[in-house]
């Protein structure tokens, strides 16, 4: 578990399994994900919908505890979503 009791304002709760193990790139892990569940969203959300099945690229701070997460973990955390999908993967920054 990796989010507070409530969804922040324009945050996604989701459940992820992480497929990859986290890379460090100048401050920022990331790591690929499929998506198990949306669990929720906060009163504001209204960025891209992140979908149950959805492969995604997760974005961790550096000084969070998300660094310890590895490959085959599962975790159910908040994420701030983009306004639109560029790329293949939908990235989502950890909170």
């Amino acid at each position: 578990m990796a989010h507070k009791s409530g969804i922040p304002k324009g945050a996604v709760r989701l459940t992820i399994e992480l497929t990859s193990a986290l890379e460090g790139v100048g401050g920022y892990f990331f790591a690929d994900a499929n998506v198990l569940a949306v669990n929720g969203y906060g009163e504001t959300f209204a960025t891209v919908k992140p979908r149950k099945g959805d492969t995604i690229r997760l974005s961790v701070v550096g000084d969070i505890e998300g660094r310890a997460f590895k490959k085959g973990d599962r975790v159910k955390l908040d994420a701030m979503t983009p306004v639109s999908k560029g790329g293949q993967l939908l990235t989502i920054t950890m909170l």
